[in-house]
């Protein structure tokens, strides 16, 4: 039996209230380790990687994978090409979403979205020709966000950087919209034991007033018709089951129950009338995480506001290059995707689904954080290709140079290390390959390359990993 002195007693009396009988596994589970979990990304990679590993499937989320023993993905160059995305196993519940999605271009917004792991799912899930906006309030973790989002590939990504209250003037804009809710962070003592030091009743309610506050917020902003998703990462019913009683007090909803046998099983709260998931660890192999969805009711409307400011005159400079530009993307995208050349000199290109909404939030001034793909920066007279442009699955392979490398050479190109290729190797602009997902572009020189990966990405202290 674990002993629980290392937890703040006011939570282990509170746990053993609320889960009586089934206190003592609960806490026996937490002393184990925590398991290891990937995502694959089905837009990179057909047959899984990480083949040395044993793989079992999770029960909730296609593509989704418990793995052991655990790989330091750090120094798997699969995992910096957005071949798959480290995540925790109970966070991977949002797959459910998609048996209540409607089969059309959808609006969707993470509205707590960093690091990114619930955004790259929804954009894994969503019906082709959405649009998904990741916010974020923090900057830092605005950057990592959008590195995130950047290396799982897809074009139809925006990354604003907001706090909740900014988005007040926008209502029934989103299909979709998720709120994984700062919270009290219990589900994450067994992963986090620094979680622990920062729990108490006092922060509790300071949660719950600012998941109110964000889920209002979100209400807002759904479409009726649209689907909400709550969820925490704690186990109290403050922050979980009387949340959702709130919402149902407040609005008109249904809470919606899942089909998986399995999560009706093992997941199924036992704390609310309405259908909410509860993942805790001695009932999955899983951390701590509550879930809830919620349809809206009321007509949906399946239209896209306008775009009401009409866009500048290209200088014709820029002009000139569009045509260069647009052919290192597929054929589905170059005629079709819009290019906008920034004062910082990268010239992105945007979906045209993705216009409207884009001068929507910025008529109501959300920073945008990044949109669409980064294609190319202009220095001079000179195109230089981006790393963003690398990872893009909008980006036509076939317009580079394409180079194999094996795992020395991937890493040592993403520490930004020296990196020689064979003479026979054209010189300029040449796309990296490891196990036939591009990691990046280097500009051949001959005697040596140059890393067009962005320096905060790299690798740190290689040597000493190794």
């Amino acid at each position: 039996m674990m002993h629980d002195y290392n937890f703040p007693p006011e939570f282990v009396t509170r746990m053993r209230a609320l889960l009586g009988d089934d206190a003592e596994s609960f806490f026996n589970a937490l002393g184990e380790d925590a398991p290891s979990s990937v995502r694959f990304n089905p837009a990179k990679v057909v047959t899984p990687c990480l083949s040395d590993h044993k793989l079992v499937p999770i029960p909730w989320c296609d593509g989704g994978f418990y793995v052991s023993p655990r790989p330091n993905f750090t120094l798997d160059p699969s995992f910096h090409s957005g071949a798959y995305y480290v995540q925790e196993a109970s966070s991977m519940l949002l797959a459910q979403v998609q048996s209540f999605l409607p089969q059309r271009s959808l609006l969707a917004l993470d509205f707590c979205a960093a690091p990114g792991g619930k955004s790259t799912l929804l954009n894994q899930i969503l019906p082709s020709d959405s649009i998904l906006v990741c916010n974020e309030i923090n900057h830092h973790r605005a950057n990592i966000l959008s590195e995130n989002m950047q290396k799982w590939g897809s074009d139809r990504i925006i990354v604003t950087e907001s706090n909740p209250i900014e988005w007040r003037k926008m209502h029934d804009l989103f299909d979709l919209i998720l709120v994984d809710a700062p919270c009290s962070g219990e589900g994450m003592f067994r992963k986090d034991p620094d979680a622990i030091s920062h729990w108490s009743t006092a922060n509790i309610a300071l949660c719950v007033e600012r998941q109110r506050e964000i889920l209002d917020m979100a209400w807002k902003m759904l479409k009726p018709g649209g689907l909400l998703v709550y969820s925490t990462c704690t186990y109290n019913t403050q922050e979980n089951e009387e949340q959702i009683q709130y919402m149902k007090d407040h609005y008109d909803l249904q809470a919606l129950s899942l089909e998986n046998a399995y999560l009706n099983e093992h997941a199924l709260s036992a704390f609310s009338p309405y259908p909410c998931y509860r993942m805790m660890p001695h009932k999955v192999c899983g951390e701590g995480l509550f879930m809830c969805f919620m349809h809206k009711d009321g007509a949906t409307n399946t239209s896209i506001r306008a775009e009401k400011k009409k866009t500048k005159n290209k200088p014709s400079a820029f002009a000139k290059e569009c045509d260069l530009v647009k052919d290192w993307l597929l054929s589905s995208c170059k005629d079709t995707y819009k290019l906008e050349l920034f004062p910082n000199s990268l010239i992105y290109a945007l979906p045209p689904q993705m216009l409207p909404l884009v001068a929507e939030l910025n008529q109501s001034k959300i920073r945008i954080h990044y949109a669409g793909i980064v294609v190319a920066e202009v220095k001079g007279r000179s195109l230089i290709p981006t790393h963003s442009l690398a990872l893009s699955t909008s980006l036509r392979q076939e317009a580079f140079v394409q180079y194999a490398v094996d795992k020395d050479k991937a890493l040592k190109f993403l520490a930004k290390e020296a990196v020689t290729l064979p003479s026979t190797v054209p010189q300029g602009y040449i796309l990296l390959l490891y196990e036939g997902v591009p990691i990046g572009f280097v500009k051949n020189l001959g005697n040596r390359c140059n890393s067009l990966m962005p320096n905060e990405w790299r690798i740190r202290n290689l040597d000493s990993m190794i």
